[in-house]
């Protein structure tokens, strides 16, 4: 049989303490003093441990070999910092069902400290764990910074959600163990808000502006594309931070409610705690309707218009054999960039890079992912065309480049590059550089034969000899421009026919022949020099579209790929 003790502010102090301290005083000390035991023991949970440990490498693997964009390095630490959310729900819901696990709630009961005291001493003891995840979040952020090349700068608020989603964990533990008093329940919530979390994370990726609603949820990963300006990002952080926070305010003051209530704590003091619920629910609701307002009409005309016509938001600036245009901020990048550039014009005949020069590289972000739903393939519903009468950039086609720097940016640049050069030592540009217009959801390759056909023709610079040459030149200007196509290649379908490397597509971006880039990765294993010599020697012919593979392997002396049978489907347009 137990009996319950009716906890109260003003208790007399215990034998031997001081007696001129005021009650609130006293229990004020405790409940801190409480805190402060909390948080150790919060602090050095192996659950704790181990989501420190796992958001830790979280961060590391997404900024290792990253150049970053830190307005979008910002909203990559959110998602790293779950499993110490996680982990702080856990921790604190068993720290608050300590007194039922050991039977001894009328112990508890008989202390100084209320019940809605020790309540909130649980709350506090949480604000510790959230500072380690800050600490965790600005470390990651100032070792991005330092990287050369980084562009941007970090949005606090976008920096702040972490940290604010261990709060919001580690709250909601502390009120399902108020109302719950069993240790299966945490568990449980944590696997429902983990695969609701997860499931609007998805669906908020295949349609950014189309799902509003999704801001919902708390673990929103960056959108899988190259990072636009921030001024065209359009992220609603600030109220999403609100939203959060506000969600934690009401959890927590809801278990200090329900704490008061069970103790029967005077009525006055209950309904306080009430009307700070009642307020924190208006401002998390009035948060949660802001963020999921649908994009502000200047802000999609903004965007719309960088897509068609994406020259007009960059800056150009000329450097030695090549003309960089970059969205403003972004001018870090152009070092970046030039070794790659000038090692693929390295390995062209220096009359033809002569002829080609300058070379155009320009920044492209995949904005359909932003202003559409995704059709096929990852291109927007409706096909990624270009305005008819607005090329992509004065002179012609341009080489794309994204503005994240990856391993897998320099396959990229390479390739685009090396396609420029050899797309003018063949089939010459129109002077107007606009490229025929493609069936909806079909992407062509630049420099196509002008016939409207949906269908490429041989004569297209991803396919035959020059397709090889355009990728072995990319290849040999550096071990990860190397890497990236052999990835690339070696993970394509062996049923398509053509394969686009994986980046946000652009209308500028080729379609490479699987045949062919399989053919340029076994020139790599000959000797340098000696495939040089050979091309160099060979080039009007080797850079015809009219080439073959079977004759540029009779030149190297290398024995291309077979076929795979009949042309699938899958993949992008045929040779």
């Amino acid at each position: 049989m137990t009996t319950t003790v009716e906890d109260h502010d003003d208790r007399p102090p215990a034998a031997g303490g001081p007696r001129d301290v005021p009650a609130e005083v006293r229990s004020r000390r405790s409940m801190l003093a409480l805190a402060a035991v909390e948080s150790g023991r919060l602090l050095r949970h192996p659950a704790v441990l181990a989501g420190t440990a796992l958001s830790v490498w979280l961060l590391w693997r997404w900024g290792r070999g990253t150049v970053p964009v830190l307005h979008y390095a910002d909203i990559a630490t959110q998602f790293p910092l779950a499993p110490l959310a996680a982990a702080a729900l856990l921790a604190t819901n068993l720290a608050v069902l300590r007194p039922h696990r050991d039977g001894a709630v009328d112990l508890y009961g008989a202390t100084r400290l209320t019940l809605a005291r020790r309540t909130l001493a649980h709350l506090l003891s949480v604000l510790p764990l959230a500072a380690l995840g800050a600490v965790l979040v600005v470390a990651d952020l100032a070792w991005l910074a330092g990287v050369p090349g980084s562009v941007g700068a970090p949005h606090i608020a976008e920096a702040a959600t972490g940290p604010a989603l261990i709060v919001l964990g580690g709250w909601l533990g502390v009120a399902l163990g108020r109302v719950w008093p069993s240790v299966a329940v945490a568990p449980l919530v944590l696997v429902g808000l983990a695969a609701g979390s997860l499931t609007l994370a998805e669906l908020q990726i295949g349609g950014h502006d189309q799902r509003s609603w999704t801001w919902l949820g708390t673990l929103l990963r960056p959108v899988p594309l190259d990072p636009p300006p921030a001024a065209l990002l359009g992220r609603p952080a600030t109220w999403h931070l609100v939203y959060l926070l506000g969600a934690a305010v009401v959890l927590g003051a809801f278990a200090v409610w329900r704490s008061q209530a069970q103790a029967r704590v005077r009525r006055r003091a209950q309904a306080v705690t009430g009307a700070v619920v009642v307020a924190a629910l208006a401002v998390t609701t009035a948060a949660a309707v802001v963020q999921t307002r649908p994009t502000s009409e200047a802000l999609a005309t903004r965007r719309l218009a960088a897509d068609s016509n994406p020259a007009a938001e960059l800056v150009c600036q000329r450097r030695g054999p090549s003309v960089y245009c970059v969205f403003p901020g972004f001018e870090p990048q152009i070092g970046l960039w030039e070794p790659t550039v000038r090692a693929v014009l390295a390995g062209v005949p220096p009359a033809v890079a002569a002829r080609a020069l300058p070379v155009t590289v320009a920044q492209r972000v995949g904005w359909h992912r932003l202003i559409k739903e995704e059709g096929q393939d990852g291109l927007p519903a409706g096909g990624n065309t270009p305005v008819a009468g607005n090329p992509s950039q004065p002179g012609g086609p341009v080489a794309p480049v994204g503005t994240a720097w990856t391993r897998n940016s320099q396959a990229r640049l390479a390739t685009n590059v090396a396609a420029r050069l050899i797309e003018q030592s063949g089939t010459a540009v129109p002077p107007s550089g606009e490229l025929p217009n493609p069936d909806p959801g079909q992407k062509p390759a630049p420099g196509a034969n002008p016939d409207p056909s949906p269908e490429p023709s041989a004569g297209d610079i991803g396919c035959g000899a020059r397709g090889a040459v355009a990728l072995w030149l990319a290849a040999q200007a550096s071990p990860h421009a190397a890497e990236g196509l052999r990835r690339a290649f070696t993970h394509a379908p062996s049923e398509s026919e053509t394969w686009a490397l994986p980046n946000d597509t652009d209308i500028d971006d080729p379609w490479w022949s699987v045949r062919a880039g399989r053919f340029a990765l076994t020139l790599l294993d000959r000797p340098r020099d000696q495939v040089t010599q050979t091309l160099w020697r060979n080039w009007d012919l080797v850079t015809s579209p009219e080439t073959s593979l079977e004759r540029l392997g009779e030149l190297v002396g290398v024995q291309p790929p077979s076929r795979q049978g009949a042309t699938s489907e899958i993949g992008g347009p045929g040779c």
